[in-house]
């Protein structure tokens, strides 16, 4: 394994939908499900399910399994050209999005550089991706703005939807 204190487990559920788990400890502490399809990596879900902390890593459990994955997928010889992602209104509900975007937003920041690419975050307002929202650089105001972005769609039941733009190093 790359450096990573934990000990990855793939498991793939079937051509279409594909899942990977962190384990630590013999504890599951993450998960991303995913999927390729027409040149696009399509991620469902990334989860955090360690309810502790470990000071083995810089990064989090689901940085972590996320950049193992794509470095998985680039030694297996798979490529996309973007990878995409839905938020749904029912995360939103449950006030799971005011820690989700920060995470996809950041990740950019913490993507393995042997990947050979870096990559670009861009968040729109709904599913169809049409509409891109910019988020506040500063700390403070990116926050205020996911928590009303959160409570709008909440409100209105509406899903987001998240691009990773691959750019060449």
């Amino acid at each position: 394994m790359r450096g990573y204190k934990l000990d990855i487990q793939y498991s793939h559920k079937d051509e279409g939908a594909r899942n990977i788990y962190g384990y630590w400890d013999k504890k599951q502490v993450s998960s991303v499900l995913y999927g390729l399809k027409d040149g696009k990596l399509i991620i469902s879900d990334i989860s955090n399910d360690a309810k502790f902390t470990y000071d083995r890593s810089t990064n989090h459990f689901g940085t972590e399994l996320f950049n193992e994955l794509l470095l998985h997928l680039k030694d297996l010889n798979q490529t996309f050209e973007c990878i995409n992602g839905s938020l749904s209104p029912f995360d939103a509900i449950n006030g799971n999005w005011l820690t989700s975007i920060k995470f996809y937003d950041d990740f950019c920041k913490w993507s393995d550089a042997s990947l050979g690419y870096r990559l670009k975050f861009h968040l729109y307002n709904e599913s169809e991706r049409i509409n891109e929202i910019q988020l506040p650089v500063d700390v403070n105001e990116r926050n205020t703005f996911i928590k009303a972005f959160t409570e709008d769609h909440a409100q209105t039941k509406q899903a987001a939807a998240f691009t990773y733009e691959l750019i060449a190093m």
